[in-house]
């Protein structure tokens, strides 16, 4: 298959920015100049841009636009994040499709696959300290987002499965240190239990890892997306993932997705499904 039968989209996370770190921000700015050189047609953010909900994300979008100024960018919320600043990041013609305009849930057919983004803290900016109603409300925004999803996944026909885009870890792998203890990924695990073989992988950020495959049992697969410029123990390197979709929307053409370690530049993994 030829190049130009390829679609390409970057999968990121955790790039924690905040100018107190400049080495940070240099890490972060050299990893986009890279990603650029790819050409991506979609980069997807899984969450945590900036650190401890500051307000630099204007940082982040200058650089990005820079290099990929005419790749579709689209990401969910993490922790870390400001609600409000975080949806200014979505290109604006998406963002008449989230499903609820308090959570920055979305579902899109990009490159003959489904995608679904789905915002964990439904609205919520948790560490800028900036909450959107209280608990009560929350909890009523992930079942409604819950309800959302299953109508999402029930709607995938003939054979076709979606890729759920998210911040937080579905399942537990104890060896490698991933805990899946958010009440939304408790929720979002029953539900994937619920409806076998809709969904062909959960990718998620969060944790800081090295890149990991591992079984969501016999419902879907799930990886992590390691850290951009922000790696935590045990992972001693950062690195991103680069999705090869094919433009001819052949079910029979397998997506492959290639992790890249920072350091090395050198692909970690070839992972396809």
């Amino acid at each position: 298959m030829r190049l130009s039968e390829i679609m390409r989209i970057v999968l990121m996370a955790d790039t924690h920015l905040r100018r107190d770190q400049p080495p940070r921000t240099q890490l972060v700015e050299e990893e986009l100049q890279r990603i650029g050189l790819l050409y991506p047609e979609a980069v997807f953010h899984l969450g945590d841009v900036v650190d401890c909900g500051n307000n630099h994300y204007d940082d982040f979008l200058k650089i990005f636009r820079d290099v990929c100024p005419h790749a579709l960018l689209l990401g969910v919320p993490g922790n870390h994040d400001n609600f409000g600043m975080f949806r200014e990041l979505f290109d604006r013609s998406w963002t008449e499709h989230m499903a609820e305009k308090e959570a920055l849930s979305l579902a899109a057919e990009i490159g003959g696959l489904k995608f679904i983004f789905l915002d964990a803290n439904c609205g919520h900016s948790v560490r800028a300290g900036k909450e959107n109603g209280d608990s009560g409300k929350a909890e009523i925004l992930r079942q409604t987002t819950i309800e959302w999803l299953e109508a999402q996944i029930i709607s995938i026909q003939n054979g076709h499965k979606a890729v759920i885009i998210t911040h937080y870890p579905v399942c537990n792998d104890e060896k490698r240190g991933i805990r899946a203890n958010h009440p939304f990924s408790i929720l979002l695990l029953g539900l994937l239990k619920k409806y076998p073989g809709k969904i062909a992988r959960v990718f998620h950020g969060h944790v800081h890892n090295p890149v990991t495959c591992y079984s969501g049992g016999d419902a879907f697969s799930h990886t992590s997306v390691p850290s951009l410029a922000y790696p935590l123990p045990p992972a001693d390197n950062t690195g991103f993932g680069i999705l090869s979709l094919p433009k001819s929307h052949n079910l029979e053409d397998i997506p492959c997705l290639t992790y890249r370690e920072s350091a090395s530049a050198q692909n970690l993994t070839n992972d396809c499904w």
